[in-house]
Formats: structure tokens, C-alpha cells, sequence
């Protein structure tokens, strides 16, 4: 009976991490393609931005089929090989975090300067019409 519980466990795990891989993987296809198109269309404001988040997201994913594996290992080295995975994959956690903040602050100031040249063409079409106007009443 425990050696049945402990074949359907094993496969569930083995079920489970291939689960969380292939759509570790799907999302980071899925990210890298809308991250071009952003790219194409919009002239790579939001391309970084938009290919960190699916990245971060994908890792996610793929660390928690990590951890499925450490359920399985038996093996002090098969744990330590999986230990050095996991903290690489924190470690690029990290940087892509850090990267997605940057692209963040990047893409508010970018609109936000954009908003401003946008106010000060908006007040100088104003003053155009105004001028405009005030050489009719004139004449």
C-alpha cells in the first residue's frame, strides 16, 4: 500500500514539474513575442518592460517546478545542483526586478515629459487661434 501512495506521489510531483516548466516556458514565448510587437508598434518604449514582466513570471513558474524536484531528490548532490538552480533563478529574480523598476521610472518620466510638451503645444495653438482671432476683431 505505502509503495502504491508513493508511485502516485512520485508521478504527481513528475506531472507537476513538467506542468510548471512547460508553462514556464509557454509564458516566456508568450512575453517574448507581445515584447517584439510592443517593440515594432510602439518603437521599444515598453519592449524591456514588457519582456521583464513575462521573464519574472516565467521564473516564477520554473522555480516552483524546482521545488517539486526537491521533494523527489534523494541524493545529497541531486539537492545541492537543485539548490545552486533555485539561487540562480532568485539572483535573476532580482535582477529582472530591479530591471522592470528602472523601465518603470524610465516609461513615467518619458510620459510625463511627453504630457508636458503635449500642455505646452496644446497652450501654444491656444495663443495661435487667440492671435488669429484678435486680427479679425482688428480688422
Amino acid at each position: 500500500m505505502i509503495e502504491i501512495l508513493e508511485l502516485v506521489t512520485n508521478k504527481m510531483i513528475e506531472f507537476g514539474i513538467i506542468f510548471f516548466e512547460l508553462v514556464g516556458m509557454l509564458i516566456l514565448f508568450v512575453a517574448g513575442a507581445r515584447a517584439a510587437t510592443v517593440g515594432i508598434v510602439k518603437k521599444g518604449l515598453h519592449t524591456s518592460r514588457t519582456l521583464a514582466r513575462g521573464m519574472a513570471m516565467a521564473l516564477e513558474f520554473m522555480m516552483g517546478a524546482e521545488i517539486l524536484r526537491t521533494v523527489q531528490t534523494r541524493d545529497l548532490r541531486d539537492l545541492l545542483l537543485i539548490a545552486g538552480i533555485v539561487i540562480v533563478r532568485m539572483a535573476l529574480t532580482v535582477l529582472i526586478g530591479r530591471d522592470m523598476k528602472e523601465a518603470d521610472e524610465f516609461v513615467e518620466a518619458f510620459e510625463k515629459k511627453k504630457e508636458e510638451e503635449d500642455v505646452v503645444e496644446d497652450l501654444m495653438h491656444e495663443r495661435a487661434v487667440i492671435n488669429i482671432v484678435d486680427e479679425d476683431a482688428d480688422d
